[in-house]
């Protein structure tokens, strides 16, 4: 969803002065020195490559952190949606395999957690790479199926409706006409891309999963969340906060500092993760 900071700019992909665009399908926050541990973030659904950097910008200042832009929004907006979970996949595969030398990590917060899982599937696969850590929130494991409602196909009145259930998107931007218009175009496709696509057999990654969850989330509950446990066949965490959907918005600071301190260890040469 459009959120609080995935207002006007974001929408007609007005770049922040702050953001240096590594290309139109990734942008990068910061310059941290050569082969630093990268993490990329990819986006909950609606969302743009600058949807999560008031996350990363509470991120240790050692890390290179990137956002994913997916087509259709934001630097691409002049680009078709995309609505079909494994041509975006394999899109963002040929797009990361390059930038994947060295230490790397993937985040994702809903829709972004099973873009970042089914990426990291796919490197693996054709590129033998692997991340040293796959941090998810706001997510049902990949192999449990999603609500049964098709949300895609939900008048308008009803996906506004669910959208502000949810959270995460501006009042301001589902009371504007021509903004809603906008954000419900890319909301339903990203939506149709999850509603449609298979459901994936557990098959672990090499990596330690970190999965974030909550207490007051109406369409991931807690066993969605713990599910992740069954897709590494090594270290599992889970760890719960107060709040929605969005809960990350909430804890941002203790979520950014649990990030900062799993990918150090895992990406700077400590032995793995905390815990």
């Amino acid at each position: 969803m459009l959120s609080h900071v995935s207002c006007h700019s974001r929408v007609f992909g007005i770049m922040d002065s702050m953001v240096e665009r590594v290309s139109q399908k990734v942008i990068s926050a910061r310059r941290p020195r050569a082969g630093a541990p990268k993490l990329f973030c990819f986006p909950f659904a609606g969302g743009s490559a600058r949807s999560l950097i008031p996350l990363g910008d509470r991120l240790p200042a050692w890390l290179d952190t990137h956002y994913i832009e997916l087509p259709g929004r934001g630097a691409r907006s002049d680009e078709d949606l995309v609505t079909d979970m494994d041509q975006m996949v394999k899109e963002l595969a040929d797009d990361l395999a390059p930038m994947c030398s060295g230490p790397f990590a993937f985040y994702g917060h809903s829709m972004g957690a099973i873009l970042a899982y089914r990426t990291a599937i796919l490197l693996r696969e054709r590129c033998k790479l692997n991340p040293q850590l796959l941090i998810v929130s706001g997510a049902r494991a990949p192999h449990l199926p999603r609500t049964k409602d098709a949300l895609h196909t939900l008048p308008d009145a009803q996906l506004v409706s669910r959208l502000e259930r949810m959270g995460g998107t501006e009042a301001g931007v589902l009371r504007d006409d021509e903004l809603r218009e906008i954000a419900l175009r890319i909301v339903r496709a990203d939506f149709k891309m999850l509603d449609e696509a298979s459901l994936l057999a557990v098959n672990p990654l090499s990596c330690p999963i970190l999965a974030f969850g909550c207490d007051r989330d109406a369409f991931v509950d807690q066993e969605g969340v713990e599910g992740w446990r069954f897709h590494t066949n090594t270290k599992f965490r889970c760890c719960f906060f107060h709040g929605g959907h969005f809960f990350i918005w909430d804890s941002v600071n203790e979520i950014a500092k649990s990030i900062g301190i799993e990918i150090g260890y895992v990406c700077r040469g400590k032995g793995g993760v905390s815990w």
